[in-house]
């Protein structure tokens, strides 16, 4: 029984020899991509795996935007003070659009605070690394403890 036909239609051996070369290194090519795969995106300054929270899009918003630096992760506040209740939080490298910035009541020394452009609220600039100017806010909020408060004492 011949392994290779010389006519024009190749007999049922051959055909199945063929087809296992070919498998076997379509296997080692894949094999060898994906194991180059996993080298290329290791570098020295790798601790881990990548922790980067999943979003809805990987595409950044529009400037200007801030990405979050605090591994653990970063308070959205009603107003632009740590004493605001808590509106909302934003994970880790998350990124979010910015509105306009403030100087108020500095966390870690950072006094500049951010408005959120697509949301309600407020973060501190210290654990926001922006992309893009942010211009400053035409009007101060009101950061006192009753802001808001209608029972708030008057004068």
């Amino acid at each position: 029984m011949s392994t290779l036909s010389t006519s024009s239609t190749p007999s049922v051996p051959a055909t199945a020899f063929r087809l296992r070369v070919v498998a076997t290194a379509a296997t080692a090519i894949m094999g060898a991509s994906l194991a180059g795969a996993g080298v290329a995106h290791s570098s020295p300054a790798d601790t881990g795996p990548d922790t980067r929270p999943i979003t809805h899009t990987e595409v950044a918003p529009h400037k200007p935007y801030g990405t979050v630096t605090s591994r653990t992760g970063l308070n959205v506040r009603a107003r632009p003070s740590t004493s605001a209740p808590v509106v909302g939080f934003l994970k880790y490298r998350e990124q979010v659009g910015l509105k306009c910035k403030v100087r108020t009541v500095p966390v870690d020394g950072n006094p500049i605070w951010y408005k959120l452009r697509s949301q309600k609220g407020w973060v501190t600039a210290r654990y926001i690394k922006n992309t893009g100017s942010v211009p400053w806010c035409h009007r101060a909020p009101d950061v006192t403890e009753n802001a808001g408060n209608s029972a708030a004492p008057k004068g």
